[in-house]
């Protein structure tokens, strides 16, 4: 993302692994530059990675690039939620592959397959742990496999490309599945999942309430686990010498911290016995009155299969 008036912060690394800081137009060259553009409130990162120590001796080279993109203040109610951008990325890394099959992790009732069948996608099949969606996938006419992540019952290399939308937080063990997923593909797999700032009041208000609310889900028996890290995602792949490429990508959308305490209230009284968490809740009320909420970012991982 380029920007004419924009300042960039140089931090390029010595032999020692000290850095040095200096402050230059953007257009200068760097190994790691963040481009601050006020005239467009638009914040870019881009940082190349070398392989750390202990992993296979080929380099591996993660980019990160990093978009922040205010949105004009409006009422939440009136303002669209960003996830469909953020699933446009995603389609377009799946279809960058130019991919005759794809195995789609966590499907649910198939909403994926069907786009990726649209994409003219000759092979699409899914796979869910929960036999209502897997029925109702199947009444549409697509292949879904009743099953998990961690152990697909499909042969090594399958599939040109697997892929994970929302599905890494649902896992049981994200590694395992990750492994299993590296296992199936021939060509990459992509990941998309949720992702906060915590850089942001906001942001950091609204990840507390999620993890507010995945405590809920766990003390009903789902698997709701915390939005994955970056280096939780590219663990596996690294070891396993695929190419990474992965983007956080955020537009900051506010919601409605009167709707989201409405919503909360709710959930609490579906439990017998809520415990500590209607003062964590309210604790979370006041810091989300304080500093406001926005909604969940994404990150976006695509692994090419080295070779």
């Amino acid at each position: 993302m380029s920007c004419a008036a924009g300042w960039a912060c140089h931090v390029p690394l010595n032999p020692a692994g000290k850095t040095e800081r200096s402050t230059e137009r953007a257009s200068a060259p760097a190994s790691a530059i963040v481009t601050i553009c006020p005239i467009q409130n638009i914040l870019c990162r881009d940082s190349t990675y070398p392989t750390q120590r202990g992993l296979p001796t080929r380099r591996h080279q993660v980019e990160l690039q990093m978009s922040l993109k205010m949105v004009e203040q409006r009422e939440p109610e009136e303002m669209p939620r960003p996830h469909g951008e953020y699933r446009k990325e995603f389609l377009s890394r799946v279809l960058a592959f130019k991919p005759s099959s794809i195995l789609d992790v966590g499907c649910g009732n198939g909403a994926s397959l069907q786009l990726f069948g649209e994409a003219d996608v000759a092979h699409c099949v899914g796979i869910d742990p929960e036999g209502e969606a897997v029925e109702e996938g199947r009444a549409l006419g697509l292949e879904i496999h009743l099953g998990r992540a961690e152990t697909l019952p499909f042969p090594d290399q399958s599939f040109d490309v697997v892929t994970l939308e929302y599905a890494a937080h649902h896992l049981e063990n994200l590694h395992r599945g990750l492994q299993e997923a590296i296992r199936v593909a021939r060509l990459g797999v992509v990941v998309l999942d949720c992702w906060y700032d915590a850089a942001i009041p906001s942001q950091l208000a609204a990840q507390l309430y999620d993890e507010w609310i995945k405590v809920i889900d766990r003390r009903a028996g789902l698997v709701h686990n915390p939005c994955p890290q970056p280096a939780d995602l590219a663990a596996p792949f690294l070891t396993a010498g695929f190419r990474i490429d992965y983007s956080c990508r955020l537009f900051l959308v506010p919601l409605s911290v009167s709707q989201i305490e409405l919503s909360a209230r709710q959930r609490l009284h579906e439990i017998p016995e809520p415990c500590g968490l209607r003062d964590d809740l309210e604790r979370l009320l006041d810091i989300a009155r304080l500093n406001g909420l926005s909604d969940d970012g994404a990150i976006i991982l695509s692994a090419a299969r080295g070779g």
